[in-house]
């Protein structure tokens, strides 16, 4: 799971197109995975992976199995889909649900889908 998680943010911040969604955004999400947690931050156009253990950190949410949350990070599988599903739980406000649907998506467009962003 470690490893889904620092090469989608790799990915992410391959993407400038992408980090504009985040431009002057400021938010943290947690997954939890059994009884992993891994922490991201989004902070003024950049991604990367929070360490500290502060639970004030934890507003946005997103709990599931090892195998949704890959898929989920590999844009295989939309995040409202498993959502419905109920494969995933997801504790965030309804816009940050919409904005995390687009950056999971868009991060792994195809290369043709790529081109017409």
């Amino acid at each position: 799971m470690d490893e889904a998680v620092q090469t989608f943010i790799n990915e992410l911040k391959g993407r400038e197109d992408l980090l504009q969604l985040v431009t002057n955004t400021e938010f943290q999400l947690s997954f939890f995975c059994g009884n992993q947690i891994f922490r991201m931050a989004f902070q003024n156009g950049d991604v990367f992976l929070l360490y500290e253990e502060d639970e004030l950190l934890m507003n946005n949410k997103i709990s599931g199995k090892q195998k949704e949350l890959e898929e989920l990070l590999e844009g295989k599988e939309t995040l409202r889909s498993l959502m419905r599903k109920k494969q995933l739980m997801v504790s965030a406000p309804f816009r940050t649900i919409l904005l995390l649907e687009s950056i999971f998506y868009l991060t792994k467009a195809s290369g043709s889908l790529r081109e017409i962003i």
